[in-house]
Formats: structure tokens, sequence, C-alpha cells
């Protein structure tokens, strides 16, 4: 018996035949598509590795400006580095002044921008003459022994010297402050004195004055060259225009009005809910004379303290925050003079409030020290016009 077998016939397949990759230009736009998806994802990934992230570690920082992390370090040439916020003095002086001749206690605010505790923190004071050149050669201790405390992971302390600061009756109570703190296990201090190399340094070379309009204050100060070679320094004025407050915050000081006006940008960029105006008439004159005499001190510095040059792209102005260098920023000579190391000479400085001024108006003199492209120091002086 015989079984007829049909076997099941194949189905006609696609013809067999070479990938089309379309025409040259068409390749070469999918590869450039490609690329750019790449470069992308690369650029993505980056950032994430990139943006700032809690270090395990204590992180201690005391802020030169409103918004300052920490880091970068040196502190743009840009930036006035010795206005530092988080110093203030409890002082009897309402535009919070030390005074002379009377007890003052200095207070620091300390920040731990890590996610460990901070514990022990040395914290030191320090004061030193009016100068727009500091170093640790003009600085003289606050007491005789420092303060310890602890400083919980990303939390903030306010550090009260427990030592009585006196002024001297010479200066007015003028003087500089230099605050030093370091957590010598975990988070060390690695250049003492230095607000622009090191965040556990912070500055403040700041006078806060009163003056009626068409008047004048006078400020003695000195130039001083605190490198261990000879060098040519200029004395530069940065100049802004009177600023005011059309509705004054309640409950604020006059000393803590007068910080607000520091952290005002000429551009209009502030703190919002601040009620700033920007009047646009002249702004304080400056008039500046070095004395005839001069006075010697020891150097412990030998070069400058921050790298020539422009600031690293990364080390940019935050948002709001004064540029020395900007447009807005009228800038003045004042002196062009030769110093020799460990020297300094005194400045007698006169500035005066415009007779149009009007009360309530501040106006602010930002003083830099500049040796070639570096700004190496500096003192700013607030004047209030009216009582």
């Amino acid at each position: 018996m015989s079984h007829e077998h049909s076997a099941a016939q194949p189905k006609p397949g696609p013809t067999s035949r070479g990938i089309d990759w379309g025409s040259p230009k068409a390749a070469a736009l999918a590869e450039a598509q490609r690329s750019a998806a790449v470069a992308k994802a690369a650029a993505t990934f980056k950032g994430l590795l990139d943006r700032p992230r809690t270090p395990a570690t204590p992180w201690l920082v005391i802020p030169a400006f409103a918004g300052d992390p920490g880091m970068p370090r040196p502190i743009p040439n840009s930036h006035p580095f010795w206005e530092s916020p988080n110093i203030w003095i409890e002082t009897p002086d309402a535009l919070g002044n030390p005074v002379a001749g009377q007890p003052n206690h200095v207070h620091a605010r300390i920040f731990n921008l890590g996610a460990h505790l901070a514990a022990p923190v040395k914290v030191d004071f320090y004061w030193g003459d009016p100068s727009v050149g500091l170093d640790a050669a003009h600085m003289h201790r606050i007491g005789d022994r420092s303060e310890y405390v602890q400083i919980p992971p990303l939390q903030v302390v306010d550090v009260r010297c427990t030592a009585a600061w006196v002024p001297l009756f010479k200066n007015g109570g003028h003087e500089c402050l230099i605050v030093n703190c370091t957590n010598w296990v975990a988070d060390p201090i690695q250049d003492p004195f230095e607000a622009v190399l090191d965040r556990h340094v912070a500055q403040r070379n700041v006078m806060v004055a009163a003056a009626a309009p068409g008047s004048a204050v006078a400020v003695n100060l000195g130039l001083a060259n605190v490198l261990g070679q000879a060098v040519k320094t200029r004395l530069v004025a940065v100049l802004t225009p009177a600023v005011a407050f059309s509705h004054p915050p309640p409950g604020l000081s006059p000393r803590e009005l007068a910080a607000q006006v520091l952290a005002f940008h000429p551009s209009g960029q502030h703190t919002p809910g601040l009620g700033f105006t920007h009047h646009h008439h002249q702004a304080a004159k400056l008039h500046a004379a070095l004395s005839a005499h001069s006075h010697p001190f020891a150097v412990r510095k030998t070069a400058l303290r921050r790298t020539t040059g422009a600031a690293p792209a990364h080390a940019a102005s935050p948002p709001g925050h004064l540029d020395l260098l900007s447009a807005h920023a009228v800038r003045t000579p004042l002196i062009e003079t030769s110093l020799q190391p460990g020297e300094r000479k005194a400045v007698d400085l006169q500035v005066s409030v415009p007779a149009e001024a009007r009360p309530g108006e501040y106006f602010i003199c930002r003083l830099a020290q500049v040796v070639g492209d570096e700004t190496v120091g500096g003192y700013t002086i607030v004047v209030k016009a009216g009582a």
C-alpha cells in the first residue's frame, strides 16, 4: 500500500540584498546625531558627579560673603573678601562698631556643611590696626585662651569670644578682625589668617559711620607690604551710588541694616523683600594722602597670597554678589607707592557725603590694595547720611 506524501512548499522570501545605508550626507547626519546624544549623556553624568555633595567629614566654613559655600579657594580678585557678614561685634554702638575704651565681645558664625559632627572646634579671635593689608604679623589675640565648641552636621553655631576686647583710643575703635577655626583631626586649618585661601578663616575690615549731607568722615588707615619682597602697590577706591530702604525691614537694628546695605548689589539684585531703592546721584567723594612717616614690622610672607591672573571659571561670583570688577563699580585710583618688605605707611582719608544726599541713604566706599593683578587687602567704609 503506497501513501502519497505532499511536502509543503516554502513561501518565497524577500530577495537577499545588501543593507541600504542611504546617501553619504544622510550617514554623516546620523553619525553627528549619535555623537551629540553620547556627548549629552556624558555631560549629564559628569554633572551628577560634579554637583556639590555633603562631605562625609566635618566641613567647617566661616563664609566670606552671603552664599559662600567655602569652596573653591582662593576667593577671586573680584570679591571683597574682607567683609565677612559672619563676624559681628557685641558693642554699645548702635551701628555695630567697637567702642574704644569699653568692653566689646566679638562673635563668629561658623558653619559645618559636612555630614559628621565637628568636635572639638577650636576658635581664635584676633584684632589688628586699621589696614588694607593684614597678615599674622599685624594681628593681636583677643584673650589668653581659645574657644571650643561642637557643631552638628549641617548646622551653624554663633561663637562668642568670652574675653572682652577693649579697643585703643588712638584708632577710635575702628580695628580689623580675623577669626580662625579648626577641627585638627578631621578638618584642620591649612592657612591661618588667610581668608583668601582658607575657608576656616574670615576677615572683617568694615567701618560704619554717620555724617550729615555735605560733611566728611576722617579715616586713618595703614597701607602695608605683607610680602617678602619690595613691591609697587596701588590703593583703589570702588564707589557705588547711594542706596536706601524704600520700606525699612521691621525689627532690624542699625547694625543689621548696615549689613544688608553691604550685601546690596548695584545692579539691583538683592535679597527679595528688603525694599531697596538705588539712587543714581553722585557717589561719595574720597580724598587720600600718604603721611610722611612709615612703620616697620616683621614679615612672615614670602609670596603673593593668591595665584596671579584671572580667577578660575569655577570660582565665579554667586548670584547677586557684588563684583568689584563689574561695569557698575566706579573705580578711582587714589595712591600709588613703593613699599619695602615689612613697611607700613599711613594713609589719611576724607570721605565726603554729597550735599544733595537724603537722610537715610547709605554710601559704600570699598578700598582695595592691589599689587600687580592681585587684590591683597581691603577696607570698607559705609557712611549713612544723617544721624
